[in-house]
C-alpha cells in the first residue's frame, strides 16, 4: 500500500510591489534551505488588481491556510492597507508571524499593533536565524544549515540599492530629463549645474534639491533672488548645485541604470 506524502507547509510572504526583489531573496533562501518538497511560499504583493478586489478570493484561502506569515516592513509598506490586513489577520488567527524591518524602518519605529508581533531587522543574521527557527518549529523539524551572515549581506545590498542609492538615482533622472547636459556632471562628479524654473512648474525638483542637500549628496546654493518675468507665470528661481564626495562614492551604482 502506497503512503501519501505530506503536503508542503505553506508560508505566506507579504510585501509591497516595490520590494519584490527583497521578497525574492527571502524566498530563494528559504527554498534552498528547506526544499520545495517541504515548504511552499505564497508570495503576495499589493498589485493594483488586488487593491481593486479582483484577487481577494484567491488571496484569502492562501492566507488562511498558511502556517507562518512573514511580512516585509518598510516606511512604505506599513502605510499600505493590504499589508495591515494581512498582518492583522495573522495576529487575530494566532499565526506565527515575523515582521522583517528593512531599509528605513527600525523595529523601534513600528507602530501599534505591530509592536506586539515578533519582529527584527531583515539585515540582522540573528533575525534570519529566528525566522528559520519559527519555520522549523511549525514543521516539527531540525533547523537546516544556512550562512546567515551571507544572507544578511544580500539584504544589506538590497537596502542600499532600494534606499539611499535609489532615492538619489530618481533625483538624478529628473534633473537629466530637465537638462540632458547634466549627464556628464553626474557621470564624472565634476562641475556645477544651474537650473532656472518656476516653483509652480517644478515644485518637486526644488524639494528634491533641498532633500539631497540635507542628506549631504548635493551642495545647493541660490545665486540670486527670484526673477519676476514681465509676462507673468510666477517667479523664476535659480538653483546651483554640485555633487559631494558622498555622491561620488555612489556614482557607479547611481548611473548604471540611467
Amino acid at each position: 500500500m502506497s503512503v501519501s506524502k505530506p503536503e508542503p507547509m505553506k508560508i505566506f510572504l507579504s510585501h509591497v510591489n516595490e520590494e519584490a526583489e527583497l521578497a525574492a531573496i527571502v524566498q530563494r533562501h528559504i527554498y534552498a534551505a528547506f526544499d520545495k518538497r517541504n515548504v511552499t511560499i505564497y508570495s503576495f504583493s499589493d498589485s493594483e488588481s488586488v487593491l481593486l478586489g479582483e484577487e481577494w478570493l484567491k488571496l484569502k484561502p492562501e492566507l488562511v491556510s498558511s502556517k507562518v506569515v512573514i511580512v516585509l516592513c518598510s516606511s512604505v509598506s506599513i502605510e499600505r492597507p493590504w499589508i495591515n490586513i494581512e498582518a492583522g489577520y495573522a495576529w487575530l488567527a494566532d499565526r506565527p508571524t515575523l515582521l522583517l524591518c528593512h531599509t528605513d524602518l527600525k523595529v523601534s519605529d513600528l507602530p501599534m499593533p505591530y509592536k506586539g508581533l515578533l519582529s527584527g531587522s531583515a539585515s540582522d543574521p540573528k533575525t534570519l536565524q529566528r525566522m528559520y527557527a519559527t519555520i522549523s518549529t511549525q514543521r516539527g523539524s531540525a533547523m537546516p544549515a544556512e550562512n546567515f551572515d551571507s544572507f544578511a549581506q544580500e539584504v544589506r545590498v538590497f537596502e542600499r540599492e532600494y534606499g539611499e542609492v535609489g532615492r538619489v538615482r530618481e533625483v538624478v533622472k529628473k534633473l537629466i530629463g530637465l537638462s540632458p547636459e547634466f549627464r556628464e556632471l553626474f557621470q564624472t562628479g565634476i562641475g556645477a549645474g544651474l537650473i532656472r524654473l518656476t516653483e509652480y512648474s517644478h515644485p518637486d525638483i526644488l524639494r528634491d534639491l533641498d532633500t539631497m542637500q540635507l542628506e549631504g549628496v548635493f551642495e545647493v546654493s541660490t545665486p540670486r533672488g527670484p526673477h519676476f518675468p514681465t509676462g507673468g507665470g510666477g517667479p523664476i528661481i535659480s538653483r546651483q548645485f554640485t555633487v559631494t564626495d558622498k555622491y561620488r562614492a555612489m556614482v557607479a551604482d547611481i548611473m548604471k541604470n540611467i
